[in-house]
Formats: structure tokens, C-alpha cells, sequence
């Protein structure tokens, strides 16, 4: 993808071509672009684009039928693949199959056990672990925010270093979630 105009590609590693596939346009003075790219089991590329309002739409390609798809009310700019097949999007949970959100864990600002201080959950990145529970970085709180898919509780683990602004990261095959403590300069 591109993040500042409206089309993504593809390239063919034997011959070294590139194609390009051009995306709907955003009405003039919005953002144009689209971001991070993931592929389900059925080899569909999912991304998010931008659309008009500085809005972001979750996008399904299918390169077979050359086919562009969106779902409606997700799309943050990073995605996630979980174990079983589905897509994350930030905190939302999307069905593959039926192009539906079929979860989504975006209150955990609202958890009775939120740690007191501030928050800002660095919003473009959730990463997922081997059970399928979601992650993310609380960049303005320095936690980890996890969240068990099956019962909906939300946990909170604190960052080595304080006001690191913890962000980006990714699940290793253990289900060790590394993450970059970024103004405490460590991973």
C-alpha cells in the first residue's frame, strides 16, 4: 500500500514486475492512502484505506476476481491475523467468510480495573496471540492492554521503564508480546 496516495501493488519476484491496482479517491483536501496489508488463508489481501473524512475502511482484495470489498464501522491503521483465520482490526474481531465484525474489545478504558494515571492506547496496532486474544501498547499509560476474547476481561501490565511510550510490537510463537519502549529508547 501507499500511504499518501490511493493505490497498492503487487510485485512478482521471478520477473521483478510491479502492478499496481488503483483505489477509490478521497474528495480533495482529505488524506489519501491506505496502510498495512495482511493475508487470510484464502490468499484474499485485507488492508485498510482512507475515505472521505479522514475516515478508515477495513478492504478486502480478492486477486482472483479482482474483486474490492470494505466493511463498514472498522479499520484502524494496522491489522492483525489471528490464529483461527480472522482479521483484527485495532480492537474489532472480522469474520473473513461473512465480512462481518463479529467482536470487538474497544472498552477497555472503561474496565473497573483500569490502573489509575493516563491512557492512550497507540490505536493502530493490536497484535493477537496463539488463543486468539488481542494486545496493544497504552502509549500514553505505559501498560500493555490484553484482553481474553472468551470472557472479555481486560488485563494491564505496567512497562519495565515509566513514560516510555510503549508502541509498535509484535507476538513472538511463545506468546511473548515484544513492543518497542519508545522515548525509554528500548525494545
Amino acid at each position: 500500500t501507499d500511504e499518501s496516495r490511493m493505490f497498492f501493488g503487487k510485485l512478482n519476484p521471478k520477473t521483478g514486475a510491479f502492478t499496481e491496482y488503483s483505489l477509490p479517491p478521497v474528495p480533495p483536501g482529505d488524506l489519501p492512502g491506505a496502510r498495512d496489508i495482511q493475508v487470510d488463508r484464502d490468499d484474499n489481501i485485507w488492508f485498510p484505506r482512507r475515505i472521505a473524512n479522514s475516515a478508515v475502511v477495513v478492504t478486502k482484495f480478492n486477486p482472483k476476481a479482482q474483486e474490492l470489498k470494505t466493511i463498514e464501522g472498522a479499520g484502524l491503521q494496522f491489522m492483525a491475523l489471528g490464529p483461527e483465520g480472522k482479521i483484527w482490526a485495532g480492537w474489532s474481531r472480522i469474520d473473513p467468510k461473512t465480512m462481518k465484525v463479529e467482536a470487538s474489545y474497544a472498552g477497555w478504558e472503561k474496565s473497573s480495573n483500569l490502573p489509575s494515571g493516563p491512557h492512550r492506547q497507540y490505536v493502530d496496532l493490536t497484535v493477537v496471540n496463539s488463543k486468539g486474544d488481542p494486545y496493544a501498547p497504552d502509549i500514553g499509560g505505559s501498560y500493555i492492554i490484553g484482553v481474553d476474547s472468551r470472557t472479555g476481561e481486560t488485563k494491564f501490565w505496567k512497562v519495565p521503564t515509566p513514560k516510555s511510550s510503549p508502541r509498535r510490537g509484535r507476538m513472538d510463537a511463545q506468546d511473548r508480546f515484544w513492543f518497542a519502549e519508545f522515548t525509554g529508547e528500548k525494545i
